[in-house]
């Protein structure tokens, strides 16, 4: 969204007393009311879907905090820095796609353990993190 389209949005907004979007649909302007979806009743598989992504996320967040992981995961994925993140989500979806929970949490105790182990290391070291061996 560019600058004056949020100006335009905020007074619009503001004017009507409401959250809206300006959406281009058909070559054409509208402004629409923001939709509430507190009353939407999800399938099991999109709550599937929906808790996959929650871990997808924590997933790529907890891995780009950390040096060492992040650059172990640049080289595996053979990605630049900007697309690591998204990346990751997609690693984590083909890993645990089709797998239940039960599965899915050994994955998430995994990439603790490590995380752990680097904030172990970082500790004994002085606040600063072991180098990541070049290959």
């Amino acid at each position: 969204m560019t600058k004056n389209e949020a100006i335009i949005e905020k007074a619009v907004a503001s004017a009507m007393g409401k959250e809206v979007i300006i959406r281009e649909i058909r070559g054409k302007i509208v402004v629409t009311d923001k939709p509430e979806f507190k009353e939407r009743i999800l399938s099991d598989k999109q709550k599937e879907v929906t808790d996959i992504m929650v871990s997808a996320n924590e997933y790529a967040k907890k891995v780009m905090k950390y040096e060492n992981l992040r650059n172990d995961a640049q080289i595996r994925l053979n990605v630049t820095r900007e697309r690591l993140y998204t990346s990751l989500v997609s690693e984590y979806w083909k890993k645990s796609w089709g797998k239940d929970g039960k599965e899915r949490k050994e994955l998430e105790k995994a990439l603790n353990r490590k995380v752990k182990e680097l904030e172990n290391n970082k500790k004994l070291d002085g606040n600063i993190l072991p180098e990541s061996p070049n290959p």
